[in-house]
């Protein structure tokens, strides 16, 4: 039925959060990914919109794997929210087991400019 609610309204977010709960009991993490990409394209609050990027990169990262897709939305985070622990040390992390030393002594020089 949400299926049919989203071919209507790719964007309803009612039919869109519904989805998350039942994709998870049938661990359908690529379907997950992309219900929370969707999820934050819509929100307006930048809080919630966070939360969601926050929630897809570790779904990407401690389901999938998918560090390097997790970047991006790990980054967008820290854009809404500088100080959010979870995201950092999440890039951190990725940044060091890639070895791109760069990107982390950007982001530590960064916390430190605040």
């Amino acid at each position: 039925f949400m299926n049919e609610i989203l071919q209507e309204n790719e964007r309803h977010e009612g039919a869109l959060a519904a989805l998350v709960p039942m994709y998870e009991r049938e661990q359908r993490y690529t379907a997950i990914v992309e219900i929370l990409r969707r999820q934050a394209e819509v929100m307006v609050d930048k809080n919630v919109r966070a939360q969601l990027l926050e929630r897809r990169a570790l779904t990407l990262v401690e389901k999938l794997g998918a560090k390097d897709a997790a970047l991006e939305d790990l980054k967008k985070v820290v854009e809404l929210q500088p100080d959010n622990p979870r995201a950092l040390r999440s890039l951190r992390e990725i940044y060091a087991e890639k070895g791109d030393f760069a990107s982390f002594e950007a982001l530590y020089l960064s916390r430190n400019d605040n």
